[in-house]
C-alpha cells in the first residue's frame, strides 16, 4: 500500500509529534479514541487542524502497487477441490485448499467456513472495484488468548479483468500471534 507523497508528508509529522511526547500520546489514545473513528483532532499532533484533516482524507487514497512478482500454483485435487503452493515466494499459501463441495477454505491458520459475497463498489479504494467470493470465520477464546480469524477472496478486477486474491488471517497461540495478510493479482482470460 503507497500513499500519496502528501500523505507520506503529514503522517512523518505526526509520527516525529507522537515520539517526542510518547507519553501524552499514549494518555491520549486511551482517553479519547473510539472504536471506529480516527482520533480527534489535538495541537500536540504536530499538525494544523486543517492539515490533520486532510492526512485523514489522503488516507482513503492509499493505493496498492506491486512489491514482487511470485509463482503461485492452483493444483486441482478433485474437480471442486484445489490446492495451493506458494513455493518459496509466497511459503504462507502453500497447503491453502479451496473445497467448493464443502463451501469452505482450509489455511494453515484457521478454516474459513462462512461464504458470501464480493460487489463491487466504489469504496474499494485500493485496490479498484472488483467481485467475487469470500469466505471467513472468527473461533477466539479471550480468556485463554488462543483462536483464529481467517479471511480468504477470490474474485474479479473490474477495470482490469485479473484475477485477485485476498488472504488475511490471525491465529493466537497462548499469547502469541501469528498473522499473514497477501493481495495478489494475476492474470485471467476475460469471459
Amino acid at each position: 500500500m503507497v500513499a500519496p507523497p502528501r500523505a507520506q508528508e503529514l503522517t512523518a509529522r505526526l509520527l516525529q509529534a507522537m515520539r517526542q511526547d510518547s507519553a501524552w500520546f499514549t494518555e491520549y489514545v486511551k482517553t479519547s479514541a473510539k472504536d471506529g473513528e480516527p482520533l480527534p483532532y489535538h495541537p500536540k499532533m504536530g499538525l494544523t487542524e486543517a492539515e490533520y484533516h486532510e492526512m485523514l482524507q489522503l488516507a482513503k487514497e492509499n493505493r496498492m502497487v506491486p512489491a514482487s512478482h511470485a509463482q503461485v500454483e492452483f493444483r486441482r485435487v478433485t474437480a471442486t477441490r484445489f490446492e495451493l503452493d506458494g513455493g518459496n515466494e509466497l511459503p504462507e499459501l502453500t497447503g491453502v485448499v479451496i473445497d467448493l463441495d464443502a463451501d469452505k477454505v482450509t489455511t494453515p491458520l484457521g478454516v474459513a467456513e462462512v461464504r458470501g459475497v464480493v460487489e463491487a463498489s466504489p469504496d474499494q479504494k485500493a485496490t479498484g472495484p472488483w467481485e467475487g467470493i469470500h469466505w471467513s470465520s472468527t473461533q477466539l477464546d479471550e480468556s485463554r488468548m488462543t483462536g483464529f480469524m481467517v479471511s480468504f477472496n477470490l474474485g474479479r478486477l473490474t477495470e482490469s479483468g485479473r484475477g485477485i486474491l485476498y488472504y488475511s488471517a490471525r491465529r493466537l497461540t497462548s499469547g502469541s500471534v501469528d498473522r499473514v495478510t497477501r493481495v495478489l493479482t494475476y492474470p485471467l482470460e476475460r469471459q
